[in-house]
């Protein structure tokens, strides 16, 4: 903790770059495998890092109707690429890696104070996981937890907040309020370039997890140990809206509701308007199991969501609460589902 912010790593412009190499070199569609080895509690290193082997296939196949030619072409472009993806504690030279991963984290909405957001995680050695892979010393990835009453002072944390109450339904307002305030909330930090595989869930949940519970009993005082107590996770994180979803349920509805259109209540209409969460494709595992057991949650239309036409995914934003006591059960559903 409070180590010097060095920034040596090159501008953002680069780092963005070359985080965007190393997603290009995963392998954008293809199959992947994750070696998940045993991860200890830091024995007073100045980081951890773990190393996960993955080995993606190009999942194409040949159509039967093509010319042999085409077919032993196609053979040949299969190949099978080992990609290693080294898990760290965070540190200064991650400035600018970090904070290009979260430069959408407020949507199209400006945040000032991203560079102490990015300072704050940094900071936070004990509990946090940055991703890089062997093909690049520029994160492709994070994942951390910050205690909300701890920070609850700092811009960052209160431009959040208030980003946060301006999206959320009336509905909900008072829940994500006293969530917001909360002695024992943690604002659950989850990003990685699109790419990455999918088999990254469960060790970057587990690393997480671990070292919270690991916090809570090897910190130094029994304040920094209370810090990492937490009893519930906020978690605002991105997914897509199929529009083709839940297309004939509505249709049906319109029409047999049609002779009653002007008795629908206000606050009905309201409801309806908000994007369908039957519909969420999401495209990190955990969030879809994590949403599946939270407390509450409410979804809204991403700025970009206006761009997407027709039958395109439309870009959402997420918000849910997550119980502590459904984290176990969250992990084991993880585990099962992209565990090879």
């Amino acid at each position: 903790m409070g180590k010097p912010k060095k920034r040596t790593r090159g501008t953002e412009q680069e780092a963005a770059e070359e985080a965007e190499q190393a997603a290009a070199d995963i392998g954008k569609g293809k199959s992947a495998r994750v070696e998940e080895p045993s991860k200890e509690p830091d024995e007073g290193s100045d980081s951890d890092s773990e190393d996960y082997d993955v080995s993606t296939d190009d999942a194409g196949s040949s159509d039967e109707e093509e010319d042999s030619e085409d077919s032993q072409e196609e053979e040949e472009d299969k190949e099978e690429i080992d990609v290693d993806f080294d898990f760290f504690d965070p540190k200064p030279e991650d400035f600018h890696g970090v904070r290009a991963l979260l430069n959408t984290y407020l949507d199209d909405k400006a945040f000032p104070g991203l560079s102490d957001f990015v300072d704050t995680i940094i900071e936070q050695t004990t509990v946090g996981t940055i991703v890089r892979t062997s093909e690049s010393e520029s994160a492709v990835g994070l994942i951390t937890a910050l205690n909300l009453h701890e920070k609850r002072n700092l811009g960052c944390i209160k431009e959040i907040s208030a980003y946060l109450l301006e999206k959320c339904p009336a509905d909900t307002k008072d829940k994500l309020s006293q969530a917001l305030s909360g002695r024992k909330t943690a604002l659950m930090i989850n990003e990685r370039l699109v790419n990455c595989p999918p088999q990254l869930a469960n060790p970057l949940t587990t690393a997480l997890f671990d070292e919270i519970a690991w916090a809570t009993e090897d910190e130094p005082t029994q304040e920094r140990r209370d810090e990492f107590e937490f009893d519930q996770y906020l978690v605002f994180t991105r997914a897509f809206r199929d529009p083709l979803v839940g297309e004939g349920g509505g249709a049906a509805a319109s029409a047999s509701g049609a002779n009653k259109k002007s008795k629908q209540p206000k606050k009905e209409k309201q409801k309806a308007a908000a994007p369908d969460e039957s519909a969420l494709v999401f495209t990190r595992p955990e969030d879809e199991i994590f949403h599946q057991l939270s407390a509450w949650s409410f979804v809204y239309n991403a700025e970009r969501s206006q761009n997407a036409s027709g039958n395109e995914l439309k870009p959402v934003r997420i918000v849910y609460l997550l119980d502590a006591k459904k984290v176990p059960e969250g992990r084991k559903r993880i585990k099962a589902l992209v565990d090879v």
